[in-house]
């Protein structure tokens, strides 16, 4: 299989994701997309919530791991997927990435855009690697300053991933989007836009966008806990009193101890200038939130 793309494009330092479809039209809950819900943070991390997607940020993280191989792109290229792969909350059978740069997600329409890139017309490539489940694209942008690196992994379960590597003294400032464009009855759209603070964009930032499925429905303890599916599992965050998704293991420590009410210490590893969080977690909420 050959990919494809430009060595140049215009990039500007957002991501932006376009949703026009009416498979997924949650118009009249349109303000708790737009707003969402912090549920905790600190200097080294975030975590809120909105309708349809959660999201993690933390800072200091390895590159996530791909077990793949990668293959250049050298202009556009369509691909339709071997595997089940959703993006916002509709099927995709067909995804586009072009020589600006673009990943278009189609149904039996356009669905969506996710847009990745830098401010400046900037010499760049693209590797690609589509194995298992998972849909992953590494991004060398060459600026004056630097070599700036991103990869982009699309996971078949509608979770989306952003890793940034070698951001430039600068380019910290710059913002990360996720927008979505929604179709609603009579023909309306209405855009919906989640901003990632500039001061999250540095080299080592993860940011995570995870389905949140029925979670934030379930407004009790005993309700979240109960409500586990064959592909959504809850639980209850006591800190910001609110049911939250709770699928990926390698993120259940996270979520346990930035949910946990009681002290939290933390302090910088002089070896690597990361920050190590400290918690004692009371055996009765490790109890509840364990499966």
């Amino acid at each position: 299989m050959r990919y494809m793309i430009s060595s140049a494009q215009l990039i500007l330092f957002n991501l932006v994701v376009s949703l026009t479809s009416n498979v997924f039209n949650p118009c009249s809950k349109i303000d708790s997309e737009r707003d969402g819900r912090l549920v905790f943070g600190g200097e080294s991390h975030e975590y809120i919530q909105y309708y349809y997607y959660s999201r993690m940020i933390r800072l200091n993280q390895p590159s996530p791991f791909v077990n793949g191989t990668f293959q250049k792109l050298v202009g556009d290229h369509g691909w339709i997927p071997d595997f089940p792969l959703q993006f916002y909350g509709a099927n995709v059978t067909r995804v586009e990435m072009t020589d600006e740069g673009l990943i278009r997600m189609y149904e039996h329409g356009y669905i969506g855009t996710i847009d990745h890139f830098i401010s400046g017309f900037v010499p760049s490539e693209c590797h690609i690697s589509i194995e298992g489940n998972l849909l992953a694209l590494k991004w060398t942008f060459h600026v004056s300053e630097g070599t700036f690196k991103t990869t982009t992994l699309i996971h078949s379960n509608g979770k989306i991933s952003f890793y940034y590597d070698n951001v430039p003294w600068g380019y910290e400032k710059y913002q990360l989007q996720f927008v979505g464009f929604y179709s609603c009855e009579g023909g309306a759209t209405i855009s919906v836009e989640t901003v990632v603070d500039k001061k999250w964009v540095k080299s080592g930032t993860l940011v995570e966008y995870e389905v949140s499925g029925d979670c934030a429905i379930h407004n009790s303890i005993e309700t979240c806990q109960s409500s586990a599916t064959s592909n959504t599992r809850c639980f209850w965050c006591e800190r910001a009193n609110r049911c939250i998704v709770d699928n990926n293991k390698d993120n259940h420590d996270f979520k346990v101890n930035g949910c946990q009410i009681g002290n939290m210490r933390t302090e910088r590893n002089e070896g690597n200038g990361q920050r190590e969080s400290h918690h004692t977690l009371p055996s009765s909420y490790l109890n509840l939130c364990l499966p």
